[in-house]
């Protein structure tokens, strides 16, 4: 038991300072830009694009782990899909609207 107590111990000694309110999810100190249903946040990583309903949940966001290579993608398909009229994640995805 005195290995346990003591390895706690070290481990509360070694905790970084970490910019960011948690190391998973997205929250509305992150944001950087902001659209209908969408907004454009900023981690340790770079930007990335996510929905409103994502910032604050409590949750992991799967669009704030996702690869330097697929944010990028996103990103420049969602500024794509702005120019001509649109500005929801689900399209900048390919994802068709539900009825």
């Amino acid at each position: 038991m005195a290995n346990s107590a003591k390895a706690m111990k070290k481990s509360a000694e070694k905790k970084e300072n970490y910019p960011f309110p948690s190391r998973y999810g997205s929250h509305k100190s992150m944001i950087v830009k902001e659209y209908d249903n969408s907004v454009v946040c900023k981690d340790e990583y770079g930007e990335y694009l996510t929905e409103k309903k994502q910032l604050d949940s409590g949750l992991a966001d799967p669009n704030r782990h996702a690869t330097v290579e697929y944010r990028e993608k996103i990103l420049d398909a969602f500024y794509y899909k702005m120019k001509q009229g649109t500005d929801t994640l689900s399209i900048a995805l390919g994802r068709k609207k539900k009825k």
